[in-house]
């Protein structure tokens, strides 16, 4: 579950930032200082969920409700699969064949790169220019591609490649990752421009010839209507660094908005999750799915409750000491007396916890713990 809830905090921090970016700076001639916000995306979308906020974190906030765990006398605990599991294990199928694909399309670049085959491109050091050109055309084009040899733009075509596989449930990487594009070919235009009389021209011979197989950068691409208008594009770039002041708000914002810690919970539900203000909760040893898989196996449904077809959820309070050990097992809400019973006996025998910590240190928490006692074949 920590997992997920990462992987959504590092997608809202991203689609807060790139907006800024698409509403701020893409019509801008500063196309290092894009270029620089771009390749930042990432490394902070990455690492502002990990950061704190000190006085939220000092708050006396409720106790966490765990998911609920449902007991069900005729199915066995280890056939019990979970949906969080499912999509972890489908995600990472795909962010596999997605990283696949991506070393098959590096390999074929390379290989067309080094036969001399295919449009004018480069990736990291190697460059392919066509023969039979003009010699003013094949100079301007060789020059293009050294540019993106010497500003290294494969690895930032790489990064975004990657961190694209890891999120491909997120369009917004593959838009982001576009974008990396065009900045690059934004750069290399402005170098080369004046070596050509006709520049927009020689763009618009090369406009329809990209290869979709490799990821080089190709001289012609299907940005061929946006570089040709950033030519013309007479604003100073120095627009851009005024407006790149506005990347310190927008992170605030992108820090507020994955704060979740302090939500509190309101009535009782069977799959909430609420955090406290501990900077770590307390976690179960091997997590939430290692605590479901001890309750099924040591947890049993009263014979007298089957018998007379009784369910219900039975919720359970109980703290987590800075030592770990479980302590005030307490029955918050129940069903009836034999159900209540098992459920606090199965929670009071529960093993050493990871205690929550906050600045560092193990502190107490309270917990919460639904446990829904179901059956089947009512």
């Amino acid at each position: 579950m920590e997992a997920i809830i990462y992987y959504a905090k590092v997608n809202i921090v991203f689609a807060v930032l790139f907006s800024v970016y698409v509403s701020t700076m893409r019509k801008e001639t500063g196309f290092h200082t894009r270029r620089s916000w771009l390749l930042a995306l990432p490394f902070l979308a990455l690492t502002i969920p990990f950061l704190q906020v000190p006085a939220l974190s000092a708050l006396d906030m409720p106790a966490i409700e765990l998911p609920a765990m449902t007991v069900n006398p005729s199915v066995d605990p280890d056939q019990q699969s979970t949906l969080f599991e499912r999509m972890v294990l489908l995600h990472l199928i795909v962010t596999a064949f997605l990283l696949l694909a991506l070393i098959i399309r590096v390999e074929r670049t390379l290989r067309a790169l080094r036969s001399g085959t295919g449009e004018a491109g480069s990736f990291f050091g190697h460059v392919h220019v066509p023969l039979g050109l003009p010699s003013t055309d094949h100079a301007t084009i060789l020059a293009h591609e050294h540019v993106h040899v010497r500003e290294k733009h494969t690895f930032d075509v790489l990064l975004y490649e990657v961190l694209s596989a890891f999120c491909w449930s997120v369009p917004l990487w593959r838009i982001a990752l576009r974008e990396v594009r065009l900045v690059h070919e934004l750069i290399a235009d402005r170098h080369v421009h004046t070596l050509h009389a006709d520049y927009p021209g020689l763009l618009l011979a090369h406009g329809l010839r990209t290869s979709t197989a490799t990821i080089q950068h190709t001289f012609s691409n299907s940005t061929l209507k946006t570089r040709i208008t950033m030519l013309y594009n007479e604003r100073s770039p120095r627009r851009t660094l005024y407006k790149l002041l506005l990347a310190l708000p927008a992170i605030l914002i992108a820090f507020g908005l994955v704060s979740w810690r302090m939500t509190p919970p309101s009535a009782p539900s069977s799959d909430a999750i609420v955090y406290t203000g501990a900077d770590t909760p307390a976690e179960f040893p091997g997590g939430s799915t290692a605590l479901m898989k001890h309750l099924a196996a040591h947890i049993r449904y009263p014979e007298k409750a089957i018998t007379d077809g009784v369910e219900g959820t039975v919720y359970v309070s109980f703290n987590i000491l800075a030592s770990g050990t479980v302590s005030k097992v307490m029955l918050k809400r129940g069903v009836r007396a034999d159900i209540d019973a098992e459920a606090i006996r199965v929670v009071a025998e529960l093993p050493n916890w990871k205690p929550a910590t906050s600045n560092g240190k193990a502190v107490n928490s309270e917990m919460v713990l639904p446990i829904a006692f179901a059956l089947t074949g009512k």
